[in-house]
């Protein structure tokens, strides 16, 4: 059982790393697109692309909530960034693992690439 939604107890799972509560609901946004990817490969017939997307699924609620809550504060400043660029950027991703280029071994190491991509640094899992 995760321990995401029990409040006032500190965990990588609930709490960034000042202590505060990541809202749970950046999770379910991250799985849902992560499904929906799967969904279109499938529908595309590309299996190989459907079954690493439905291992992100499968690890989303693995990603450490710092990492969520990064990526999450990308697109809620979508004001001050190009919230058109953030779309760019994982799209270009899923296209990437649909190519066979990209085959990120879990939905933490996708977040990681995202937020390395958006912000320019050096990749962390080279």
């Amino acid at each position: 059982m995760s321990n995401r939604h029990e409040p006032h107890q500190w965990n990588e799972k609930a709490h960034d790393l000042r202590g505060n509560e990541v809202d749970g609901w950046y999770w379910v946004l991250l799985e849902d697109t992560f499904r929906e990817s799967a969904t279109t490969f499938h529908a595309a017939g590309n299996d190989r692309a459907a079954e690493i997307a439905e291992r992100l699924v499968a690890t989303t609620d693995d990603v450490p909530a710092q990492l969520v809550q990064e990526q999450q504060d990308f697109w809620n400043c979508a004001a001050d960034l190009d919230l058109e660029r953030l779309g760019d950027v994982h799209d270009q991703m899923m296209e990437e693992i649909a190519r066979g280029k990209y085959t990120p071994e879990d939905a933490t190491v996708f977040v990681m690439e995202f937020i390395c991509r958006v912000t320019g640094a050096t990749h962390a899992l080279a």
